[in-house]
């Protein structure tokens, strides 16, 4: 494929992994929300940044690659529905 095309691709899936990463993030409540919650998107919002931009570095992305940033979209957006409504209550810590 030509590299611009993959350029664009990888790009739209990680622009929209890194979307849904901030609209959640933005929803988890403090202290409220697990760490390893928390955590979990900021390593997920991490490998959108570094992937959409790796083309910066010379080598344009590989089909694997945008693969693998569809896939994790596709994780992302399976969890929809539990996010509707703001944060999923079972990222949540259990308050006694």
């Amino acid at each position: 494929m030509e590299s611009s095309i993959l350029i664009a691709l990888n790009g739209v899936a990680c622009g929209i992994g890194i979307f849904i990463c901030v609209c959640r993030m933005g929803l988890m409540k403090g202290e409220e929300t697990k760490a390893s919650v928390r955590w979990q998107y900021v390593v997920l919002f991490t490998s959108f940044v570094a992937s959409a931009i790796s083309w910066l570095w010379i080598e344009p992305p590989r089909p694997m690659q945008i693969v693998m940033g569809g896939a994790m979209v596709a994780y992302l957006l399976m969890g929809v529905d539990a996010w509707k409504h703001g944060e999923a209550p079972h990222y949540t810590r259990r308050v006694s």
